[in-house]
């Protein structure tokens, strides 16, 4: 079967159609296809992608994939990733504070750990940087999240991924250096930004962010 879809386009994707089509296509599989680690692996970070929304109330179910995985193939850095993701946002959608806690911690904790056994896999530096962003200031991640995003850019400079995905580590960095004073930096990302993707959400983005010339 040929994925409508790559890795690193599922993984970065937030279309709920698309990602609602990944999950009816993999699940239609026999039982036996269903349950192989890859097939796991994208039905986990389609719900997780999902579960971004806390309307589909989708976290546990895309932690319960994500955990199958792992536990099927703990080598595979991305899943880690991605489980530590998912552990955040069964935190996030629990009423329990113990359980918000442990479930918090644990997914941090997995998400450092993938990022320092694959410093260089731009799937799981995305992964860290995105969860980063979304965690409030005083959990502490921006540093997390400006170092992902150093490392992605300089990735993308050598080796571009799909232009919308360069466009948005590109726009998300100059937000950063922007908050940090560093406007002429910034102002060069955003050019980059409309340069790669000018009629995508970063694009839009960043017109709205450009001085006036």
């Amino acid at each position: 079967m040929t994925d409508a879809l790559t890795l690193l386009e599922l993984a970065s994707t937030q279309d709920a159609v698309a990602l609602r089509r990944e999950i009816a296509r993999h699940q239609s599989l026999p039982p036996r296809q269903s349950g192989e680690p890859p097939i796991l692996k994208r039905l986990g970070i389609a719900w997780h992608n999902l579960a971004t929304d806390p309307a589909t109330k989708a976290s546990a179910r895309a932690e319960g994939y994500l955990h199958r995985a792992r536990k099927a193939d703990p080598a595979d850095h991305e899943v880690t990733a991605f489980l530590g993701s998912a552990q955040t946002l069964v935190a996030r959608d629990a009423w329990n504070p113990a359980t918000k806690a442990l479930q918090l911690n644990s997914g941090l904790a997995l998400m450092d750990k993938a990022v320092r056994l694959a410093p260089d896999n731009v799937v799981v530096r995305m992964v860290r940087m995105t969860n980063s962003l979304s965690l409030p200031a005083f959990m502490g991640r921006a540093p997390k999240a400006r170092e992902d995003l150093l490392r992605l850019h300089a990735c993308f400079a050598s080796q571009p991924p799909h232009p919308a995905l360069a466009a948005e580590v590109c726009c998300r960095l100059a937000d950063l250096l922007q908050q940090e004073g560093r406007r002429e930096q910034a102002q060069a990302l955003y050019v980059q930004v409309l340069e790669l993707a000018p009629d995508s959400v970063w694009g839009r983005r960043a017109a709205l962010r450009q001085r006036p010339r």
